[in-house]
């Protein structure tokens, strides 16, 4: 018998079944992980000039990569560069305070209209076209926290969220807000089983600057992300690499768009991100932005006209069935099978902020490519 497994963000595991059907040891279980999507919005934006009192609500704040609020006193390189809080919480200490507190009098500079009790580190944050990773959780009041004093209580320690900037954006009330936790909702899928037959020898083996080889250095950078990574190889190869078994293609000889497939059968992840072996330039930082910045059923990058097929994000439950057939037809390409699941492009210049688009999409596909790349 085939059981059917869906577990929720906020839901425990359930086995779907008929009153008569026996589950047993033996039976075939599919696992499909639905992310519980609450839309959240921001409720006020707020920032300080100087450290140690509350910040005042603004009609929008800048945030800047690597650095938080532009203007704020707080501003600078950190793991606590922005900080959240959620409105239900700001409403509760009104109610215990007797009285409007008003945004940004506990000193952040974020306000969302949904809660934020489960949240952790690691997740991500996608406000606007700003991409957040929340890095601590609580802290204590400055000295002199006026709420404190007067209540004997304070919510940051408890519940502010502080983040850093992965990519910047404009901020203000209105824009949506998407968390995504990669501990549970993200997957990255390696494609790592081409033949290298133009760069001569097989280039998984190649080694980067650092010394690493391309297959090492592309598992560092998708375990970064998340701890779900797929491997994905040629259909008789068997390879381990830093504990990540190789996922063989089901399809021999179908090309990258069978190492997908293959990989997307096998995994429950509600949001997937790909990107290739030979592609040195791709960082933690570049698949955190592309999984949030997702709003249909997959979205690539495009760059000076031209479109990159990979890294990518895909949405399994909206892409498999596109896939699959593109997957049975003549045309194997990725850009034709992208086409066909609705899958966007966006434009690096989107994300400008992340670095050189040269460096981050440069492929090794001959000796000369990883050679200039070590020059």
């Amino acid at each position: 018998m085939a059981v059917t497994v869906t577990d929720t963000v906020t839901d425990t595991a359930t086995v779907s079944a008929t009153a008569t059907d026996t589950v047993t040891a033996t039976d075939t279980v599919t696992v499909t992980r639905k992310r519980n999507d609450m839309p959240m919005r921001v409720s006020a934006v707020a920032l300080s000039r100087l450290k140690g009192v509350p910040k005042d609500p603004v009609e929008q704040v800048r945030l800047v990569r690597e650095s938080g609020v532009e203007g704020d006193a707080h501003a600078g390189p950190g793991p606590r560069q922005v900080s959240l809080l959620a409105l239900p919480s700001i409403r509760a200490m009104e109610a215990r305070f007797g009285a409007t507190l008003g945004f940004g009098r506990f000193g952040e500079n974020v306000v969302v209209d949904g809660p934020l009790d489960g949240v952790e580190v690691g997740d991500l944050i996608g406000i606007g076209d700003a991409v957040l990773e929340v890095t601590a959780l609580g802290k204590e009041c400055h000295k002199g926290c006026a709420i404190r004093v007067k209540t004997g209580d304070c919510i940051m320690p408890r519940e502010g969220v502080f983040a850093r900037v992965v990519t910047g954006g404009e901020v203000r009330a209105g824009c949506g807000v998407r968390v995504v936790r990669p501990a549970r909702d993200l997957a990255v899928i390696v494609l790592a089983g081409g033949r290298s037959r133009r760069f001569g020898t097989d280039k998984r083996f190649a080694r980067t600057r650092n010394g690493k080889a391309l297959v090492e250095a592309a598992v560092e950078v998708a375990r970064a992300v998340t701890p779900e990574v797929w491997l994905s190889v040629g259909a008789a190869e068997s390879i381990e690499v830093l504990g990540v078994r190789g996922t063989p293609d089901d399809v021999a000889g179908a090309g990258p768009l069978g190492g997908v497939v293959t990989s997307l059968r096998r995994c429950g992840a509600p949001v997937v991100v790909v990107f290739a072996v030979d592609q040195p330039g791709v960082t933690p930082d570049l698949l955190r932005v592309l999984a949030v910045r997702n709003d249909g059923p997959g979205t690539c990058l495009r760059w000076r006209g031209d479109l990159h097929p990979v890294p990518c994000v895909l949405r399994p439950d909206a892409v498999q069935e596109a896939l699959e057939g593109a997957l049975s037809g003549e045309d194997r390409s990725l850009r034709w099978a992208w086409e066909r699941a609705g899958v966007r492009a966006m434009a690096v210049e989107e994300i400008w902020d992340l670095g050189d688009p040269e460096a981050l999409l440069a492929n090794w596909n001959r000796p000369e490519d990883a050679a200039g790349a070590m020059a």
